[in-house]
């Protein structure tokens, strides 16, 4: 009446079911990971836009009033779609290469002559970089620090959040910063002018 061990241990039903119920979880997690790595990348080229756009509409410009710039970063904004903003600190500035020292000791340092930003809430940073300093954490390419000549930079930084960073709480996928610094010269002017700093530091230097 009852079955021998050895027909139960030749039997095979419930074995795909078994194996389904395996497998599945990881083909589910395996195509969660291949969305969020496309979202990914996605976004970080999103954040590289976002910096090369804000230093290019700046680039564009001779002036710049407060609501010239309110503007620029509204637009820079629209980068993100369909994505949203929120998260998104922008900061953009121009930078003057100071030579000094003389012969072996020539040392070239860039000093911040105006910045302005907006952070993470889309409210203004007014001076994301200290004026008269280098740009913090900013790292420029030795080829492009000219001495006695501007440059225009721009930085975006992002916080990512993918889906998959709840399963893992404090993890390292809870949170992926991303970042991006772009470097343009002005095209109409050397140094596009925001609230007079152009102007006295070139009366300054005598640039």
């Amino acid at each position: 009446m009852y079955p021998s061990m050895k027909s139960l241990l030749s039997n095979n039903g419930g074995v795909a079911a078994v194996e389904f119920a395996l497998v599945v979880p990881v083909l589910i997690f395996l195509l969660l990971g291949v969305v969020e790595l496309n979202l990914l990348l996605t976004m970080d080229r999103k954040v590289s836009q976002t910096a090369a756009t804000v230093s290019d509409l700046i680039a564009r410009e001779r002036k710049m009033s407060d609501s010239d710039m309110t503007n620029i970063f509204d637009s820079v904004k629209q980068v993100m779609v369909p994505y949203s903003s929120e998260g998104l600190t922008l900061n953009v500035g121009v930078v003057h290469f100071v030579e000094s020292g003389k012969g072996d000791k020539k040392v070239i340092k860039p000093k911040t002559v105006w910045s302005v930003g907006r952070d993470g809430t889309g409210a203004p940073n007014l001076e994301p970089w200290t004026e008269g300093s280098p740009p913090t954490g900013i790292d420029i390419p030795d080829d492009i620090a000219i001495a006695n000549s501007y440059l225009i930079i721009g930085e975006s930084k992002y916080t990512h959040r993918p889906e998959l960073g709840k399963f893992f709480p404090g993890g390292i996928l809870a949170e992926i910063e991303l970042s991006d610094v772009f470097f343009l010269q002005g095209r109409k002017v050397s140094c596009p002018e925001y609230k007079q700093k152009c102007d006295a530091d070139m009366k300054k230097t005598g640039s």
